[in-house]
């Protein structure tokens, strides 16, 4: 077994211990943040009519929050949850050809 795949199985089962409802907070809208400003930064070195307003800015935080809690926090949890499952089953079989 690699050694990402057994750091990725013990942090993950950190992190699966505080629940799915913080998980999709905590990371949904660290990721909605992140997002919201690449997203606006490409827009205004990229687009030329561009005019910043906080309306503008509010509107975009309530989507890229709101779609980072809704969307990528449950999105990424199934998906850490099916990786870890593929871990474990591989790490019993290792664990079994040692002895």
């Amino acid at each position: 077994m690699k050694r990402s795949e057994l750091k990725f199985m013990t942090d993950w089962e950190n992190r699966r211990k505080s629940g799915c409802l913080k998980y999709c907070l905590l990371d949904g809208s660290a990721f909605g943040l992140i997002m919201l400003l690449f997203v606006e930064v490409l827009t205004y070195f990229f687009v030329a009519n561009y005019t910043f307003t906080w309306a503008r800015l509010g509107f975009a935080f309530g989507v890229w929050v709101l779609g980072g809690i809704t969307i990528y926090g449950p999105l990424m949890w199934l998906i850490h949850g099916y990786y870890y499952k593929k871990f474990s089953k591989k790490y019993a079989l290792y664990a079994q050809e040692k002895k």
